[in-house]
């Protein structure tokens, strides 16, 4: 096989740059003597084989391809090979040699490749304001290289100022946390590329939506003071971040720390403690000198990317957080541990007027341990997609279902999928199951906690499947958190039983009266869940291949259901509430009508108590956990998911 030719000269590019080429022979030219062109006729593997072992040669034309060469062959070569002078007389040959060999450079070594990814992120009129500096070109490589190529996709140069992002309100932020002019774009990218934390922070703004850097920026507020306040935390939080460790170099990379950088710290502002904490953080980090592993791409690690702090609120058009916004109410949040009753929530302390910002989202998520930070962005995010519009009178219901989102995430989001906006809803079904919890012996709260999770997964499948609207949800959860009250010797005393008959069946339209040994309220059920109930309509009919077929995937489901249901093999639900309608005419006053039948089998001193769900945040004092018993595992928290098992038999058993 012959070599390709050598590769043309590449063509000039209009915005100052140039294009290197790497291109094959040239597909008109005459092939060589004795040799075939390939490109010109379809090779197949056997005819390429034989031609080869006849000894014949052949030639193959290689496709042709550019590739984008940012700046001139002149400024790469005053980059990449820094010398006096590429004038002189006995520089030309140097040259040329130096320019045949940029693209295998450039391909080869991971420092021009680093440069080249920067460059290439540039927009045109800022590689043509850079072209014409020579001396930030050199600098950039030498000094600043990691971070350019990281974040030089956010700087931008509009005649002769940077532009910096969130337009001209934000010019004198960014001018004193970078510590240059925008009308020194030289000078400016010096400062911004040289630390590293620095761009790192221009570059998450930068490649916001408009909101949320109005929402970042505190241009929403109306308060003049306010906003100075906010930008001046910001700033603290900005410049007390660690330094970013190079994604494009890898996490081996040498990381520029500067540590020589000191910063006071502002605590005048309402959300000072919280970015003090940032900054306490860094210098504990810098002071241990411990060396670990980079977490989120920050060494010293970090717990939570900044970035993802900002992407977690919620705001409007005009930048403001979205409700429940109040500084306050998170703070009381953050500040403490448990899931109160509504009563004991301090409304009359929570003033809606001052809201969170981005420094106060930030150094919630960066201060403590990594599970906690996440968490609270986590609980942030959740309660602006569900009680965004909730009124004034329903804010201590907002703050226990806040509350309850750490301790039992998974209730809570279960309750959201079905369509349920009611926080009072939520809140009633935390204190359900944190009566659950509080049970003592660990077989019963085990048998308990499977009766709420199936009672759930009943409510959650009938949301999913159509048969239940939200409204009618909120009506049959909210009855069974009041059904959920645990009673001496296990269980709940039927009032499964009677929420079954009295509240969930009928708001699914299954009339009738259960007796023993009948399956007419079983099947009913199942079909409920399926959604194949008497009033759905049939699937179309589509024909394939000669074949007609209905699509029923409410049939499909049923049948599933049915086999699960057989399976099984326990008592129908017919059975069930006929034995449990008979035990409340033997038994009166006890069941679901009268309540409880005794006070829980765990009294207070018995109650554990779950570690805090808001770590590395002040908390109240925590109190001393009670000894379990001999021979019982430890009680955890409520937090798994409730079964996907749709059958009516785990919620109605005992």
């Amino acid at each position: 096989m012959t070599p390709a030719a050598p590769a043309r000269p590449a063509p000039a590019r209009a915005d100052g740059g140039a294009e290197g080429a790497a291109e094959s022979a040239d597909p008109e030219g005459e092939a060589q003597p004795g040799c075939d062109a390939g490109a010109a006729r379809s090779w197949r593997s056997e005819d390429v084989e034989q031609r080869l072992n006849a000894g014949q040669a052949i030639a193959w034309d290689l496709p042709h391809f550019v590739i984008a060469l940012p700046l001139t062959p002149r400024a790469w070569l005053e980059v990449l090979y820094p010398r006096e002078s590429w004038d002189d007389a006995g520089a030309g040959a140097e040259a040329a040699e130096r320019a045949a060999g940029m693209l295998a450079r450039l391909a080869t070594d991971s420092d021009p490749a680093r440069l080249f990814a920067g460059l290439s992120a540039l927009d045109a009129p800022t590689l043509a304001w850079l072209g014409r500096t020579p001396r930030l070109e050199a600098r950039l490589y030498a000094e600043h290289l990691a971070a350019f190529a990281d974040y030089a996709r956010a700087f931008r140069v509009r005649d002769g100022e940077v532009d910096t992002p969130g337009g001209a309100e934000s010019v004198p932020f960014w001018q004193d946390l970078v510590g240059a002019s925008v009308d020194e774009p030289e000078r400016f990218a010096d400062r911004l590329f040289g630390r590293p934390h620095v761009a790192y922070a221009y570059d998450v703004v930068a490649r916001l939506p408009a909101a949320r850097q109005r929402f970042v920026l505190g241009t929403w507020r109306s308060d003049a003071r306010a906003r100075r306040d906010g930008l001046r935390s910001l700033r603290q939080v900005f410049r007390g971040l660690p330094a970013p460790a190079p994604w494009f170099a890898g996490p081996a990379a040498e990381v520029n720390r500067e540590k020589s950088l000191t910063y006071g710290t502002h605590r005048n502002t309402r959300s000072g403690g919280l970015a003090a904490r940032v900054l306490a953080y860094r210098d504990a980090q810098a002071a241990s000198g411990a060396r670990r592993p980079v977490l989120f791409g920050w060494d010293p690690p970090l717990p939570v990317d900044p970035a993802d702090a900002l992407r977690a609120v919620a705001v409007d058009d005009s930048g403001a957080p979205l409700a429940p916004a109040s500084l306050d109410f998170w703070t009381q949040v953050f500040s403490g541990e448990g899931v109160p009753e509504e009563r004991d929530v301090r409304v009359d302390r929570i003033d809606p007027r001052p809201r969170i910002d981005a420094a106060y989202l930030i150094a919630a998520g960066v201060a403590g341990p990594a599970g906690a930070g996440r968490a609270r962005l986590q609980a942030v995010a959740f309660a602006q997609r569900v009680f965004s519009g909730h009124a004034a009178d329903e804010t201590a219901s907002v703050f226990v279902a806040v509350r309850a989102f750490a301790r039992y995430p998974m209730l809570m989001l279960a309750v959201e999928r079905m369509g349920v906006a009611d926080p009072g809803v939520y809140a009633a079904l935390a204190h359900a199951a944190l009566r659950v919890e509080r049970i003592g012996d660990g077989l019963e709260r085990r048998r308990a906690l499977s009766l709420f999770q199936g009672a759930l997964a009943l409510v959650e499948r009938a949301g999913l499947a159509g048969t239940l609207a939200p409204d009618a949800a909120e009506r049959v959860l909210r009855a069974l958190a009041e059904a959920v009250r645990p009673v001496r010797g296990g269980g709940f005393g039927g009032a499964l039983a009677g929420w079954l008959a009295g509240r969930l069946l009928p708001e699914l339209g299954i009339p009738g009266e259960p007796a023993l040994g009948a399956t007419a309220m079983d099947d009913a059920l199942l079909a409920a869940l399926a959604g194949a109930g008497p009033g759905v309509a049939p699937g179309p009919l589509l024909e394939w291949e000669g074949l007609r077929y209905r699509y029923d995937p409410a049939g499909a489901a049923l049948e599933r259901l049915r086999r699960t249901r057989a399976q099984l093999g326990s008592n129908r639900l017919d059975t069930i509430l006929a034995v449990a309608g008979i035990a409340d005419q033997l038994a009166p006053g006890a069941g679901a009508a009268a309540g409880p039948a005794g006070p829980p089998r765990s009294s207070p001193a018995t109650v554990s108590t779950p570690p805090s769900p808001w770590p590395g945040l002040r908390t109240s004092s925590p109190r001393a956990p009670a000894p379990r018993k001999p021979g019982l595992p430890p009680s955890k928290p409520w937090s798994a998911r409730p079964t996907s098992s749709a059958t009516p038999t785990s919620a109605c058993r005992a």
